[in-house]
């Protein structure tokens, strides 16, 4: 009224900056002064007819009779019930909200144990996956090595063979030659001794049919017996190559012992080759076991970490879930506090419709805001209700 008619005098009642406003007296004042003052813009003709006026004493949009002054009371009333209900109300929401910030604080703890967890599995995985990697070279190359070794073993088992049977074939042989030549050489010997003693037994018998010589020296006959002196050294020929024949037959029981004792040396020689072969298969089959101990063993560790790496993903994941759980839990929350003020402070449920809570938490969640920011970032939105309406 005072920016609409500047010049116009308006007396309001004095007020009271010191003493008791509730005195009786000091009202009753000021209820005339306000009863005056009202009197004096009524009267006057362009300020009764003012919108300001006409909006405030509703000339234009009388009450109605279900706005009277009982009626405004209940409703005023029932709005301070439910004030209080609603105030109630959020401060549950509010414990409700410090809970959840709690469990999802928890959870956030949870989740970033987890997550370490996770990462120092991953890293030992890493760490186990190049073990792995190298026991698999290792491994590789042990089979690889093992291979060549059996077929090493393998070359060596048939050239063993190949030349034991060169060696058998050719002592065979040797032997065989051996004993051909031993024979004949004793066959010769036998049939030389019989001949030399069939010619010294004819010459025995010729010798005894000689008959004895007269010679006459000097007037003296001697007489000279022939076979008694060829007889006796014919005896004495006959025991030489008796003794010859002994010397030969023990030359060829000699030569026959070393030939017995050369093919003993030899199956010695043969055994101790057949041991030292059946304790080189022996040592491959002990590798071989071996190898393949080693191999399940890795097996085994591999299928225990795979174990214990998909155990923690699973708990990683009920994890993240529960945490996700929550955290839309608290977000709904605010939502839930947020609306309950803007029905104290007048909105309708219409007004609020448009607030999707799971909307909402797409757009928070897409923005990027952290969860601390999340109250000043749904009141931000909340500002702009009347914008967006509009």
């Amino acid at each position: 009224l005072k920016k609409l008619f500047p010049n116009f005098l308006l007396t309001l009642p004095p007020k009271r900056v010191f003493g008791d406003n509730f005195d009786r007296e000091f009202i009753q004042r000021r209820q005339e002064g306000l009863d005056e003052f009202v009197r004096n813009i009524l009267n006057h003709n362009e300020i009764s007819q003012s919108a300001p006026v006409l909006r405030f004493f509703r000339f234009e949009n009388p009450p109605q009779p279900h706005e009277t002054l009982e009626a405004s009371q209940t409703y005023c009333e029932d709005l301070e019930q439910t004030v209080v209900e609603l105030r109630h109300t959020c401060r549950e929401l509010e414990d409700e909200i410090q809970t959840l910030k709690n469990d999802l604080d928890n959870s956030f703890h949870h989740q970033q144990e987890a997550q370490g967890l996770a990462t120092h599995y991953e890293k030992q995985y890493s760490y186990q996956d190049s073990e792995l990697q190298n026991l698999n070279l290792k491994v590789a190359m042990s089979q690889q090595a093992e291979r060549e070794a059996t077929e090493e073993v393998d070359k060596l088992k048939l050239e063993i063979q190949t030349e034991r049977a060169h060696v058998r074939a050719a002592r065979d042989i040797e032997k065989h030659k051996q004993q051909q030549s031993l024979e004949t050489k004793w066959k010769e010997f036998h049939n030389v001794t019989e001949d030399v003693n069939t010619r010294l037994d004819s010459l025995l018998q010729s010798f005894s049919q000689l008959s004895n010589v007269n010679v006459t020296v000097a007037g003296k006959s001697f007489e000279f017996k022939p076979a008694e002196t060829m007889v006796e050294h014919t005896e004495n020929l006959k025991e030489a190559i008796e003794k010859t024949r002994q010397q030969q037959e023990n030359i060829y029981k000699k030569m026959v012992e070393m030939y017995n004792k050369e093919v003993h040396d030899l199956k010695a020689e043969l055994a101790r080759q057949d041991f030292i072969a059946q304790t080189r298969t022996q040592e491959t089959e002990t590798v071989k076991a071996e190898m393949k101990e080693i191999q399940s063993k890795h097996a085994n560790d591999i299928a225990e970490k795979d174990r214990i790496i998909y155990d923690q993903q699973r708990k990683l994941a009920e994890s993240q879930s529960s945490y996700i759980s929550v955290e839309q839990k608290y977000f709904y929350s605010l939502v839930l506090g947020v609306k309950l003020n803007m029905v104290i402070c007048g909105f309708t449920m219409e007004e609020l419709n448009w607030m999707k809570p799971q909307n909402l938490y797409n757009r928070v969640k897409a923005t990027g805001v952290e969860t601390g920011n999340w109250p000043g970032w749904v009141s931000r939105e909340l500002a702009s209700f009347p914008t967006t309406v509009l």
